[in-house]
């Protein structure tokens, strides 16, 4: 049997935890676009997650690259 592995982080306020997401979601595209040439991001819309969008538009990131689509929560 699999278990699925995860950690907890605790975050002081909900702008570190936005910017700590955009830190590693900003990684992953980079690697993506380093790797193949191209990146995704899926994201649902609305105001939930506008901190964390404003902190990731901070990060250089090669967004020509990049396919922005929205979700359906």
């Amino acid at each position: 049997m699999n278990s699925a592995a995860y950690s907890w982080h605790a975050f002081a306020e909900r702008q570190d935890l936005a910017a700590a997401l955009a830190g590693h979601v900003a990684g992953r595209l980079t690697n993506a676009i380093a790797e193949r040439g191209t990146a995704l991001l899926a994201v649902s819309g609305g105001t939930t997650p506008a901190k964390f969008f404003a902190s990731l538009s901070n990060i250089p990131i090669a967004w020509n690259k990049v396919t922005v689509t929205l979700v359906d929560e």
